[in-house]
């Protein structure tokens, strides 16, 4: 099934409907001095019509600093970048399972490889490798940070789990579970790389733009008529509470 996954989605993805065509357009937005306008409509409709040929519009949706990962990316041309993150994201799975597997002792006892290979065959993974999505970019931040606190450096933890701002709706639970438990030096971390991301994010955007992300990621969470009409996400698609909510309810509130 991920090879059937990835052998009929990529041709799809490599056309230009995937998201990573998002971050693409985003990287060649602050490199090419364009940053205060990332979150305008207008504008990466434009670019991403320019860089990728495609009628629509992906928005992007995470705070600015993150842009400047996909930088380098846009030094490439669309098909080789994307073949570049998905290897990239592929290394990432890899480490990430390497580094779970010291948490999964049990499975490794029954066959050594069984770790790994629960997350090469996790279908969500071969659609996120598809997709080009920062799915598995957080998974290895978490990951990671998790290794850290298992070896007695919560303050290098909460730095990395910083880095998890990349998705502030996940980040945020998360560092507050760490304060409700009074983890002060993951705390501490934490709030150390997300201000200087928030910092480099409103430096890069300007301070009417890095407005404008927390008015986007708002009215997109606020009704499923300005989330289809904006941003070409029904609801019914979206694969988190707010979707299944929506799904039970048959209604967008």
């Amino acid at each position: 099934m991920q090879c059937a996954v990835l052998l009929t989605g990529t041709p799809v993805a490599l056309s230009g409907r995937a998201d990573f065509r998002s971050l693409y357009a985003a990287g060649y937005m602050v490199r090419s001095g364009d940053a205060h306008r990332i979150y305008d409509i207008d504008r990466e409709t434009e670019v991403q019509s320019q860089l990728v040929p495609l009628r629509g519009v992906l928005p992007y949706l995470y705070p600015a600093f993150s842009a400047l990962l996909f930088v380098p990316f846009s030094l490439l041309r669309w098909r080789i970048a994307y073949y570049a993150f998905f290897a990239v994201n592929f290394l990432l799975l890899w480490l990430s399972a390497r580094l779970m597997r010291e948490s999964l002792p049990q499975l490794s006892e029954l066959w050594r490889p069984l770790p790994i290979l629960l997350f090469l065959f996790f279908f969500p993974a071969g659609a996120a490798l598809m997709q080009g999505q920062v799915s598995i970019l957080l998974l290895f931040f978490y990951r990671a940070a998790f290794t850290l606190l298992r070896r007695g450096k919560p303050l290098v933890a909460g730095v990395v789990l910083g880095l998890a701002t990349i998705k502030m709706q996940i980040a945020l639970p998360v560092a507050l579970f760490f304060a409700l438990w009074r983890c002060w030096r993951v705390v501490a971390g934490f709030l150390i790389t997300s201000a200087a991301a928030l910092a480099v994010s409103a430096w890069l955007t300007g301070v009417g733009a890095f407005f404008e992300y927390w008015r986007s990621v708002f009215s997109m969470a606020a009704s499923s008529a300005g989330a289809t009409r904006e941003f070409c996400t029904p609801p019914s698609l979206m694969a988190n509470l707010y979707g299944l909510t929506h799904w039970i309810t048959g209604n967008d509130t």
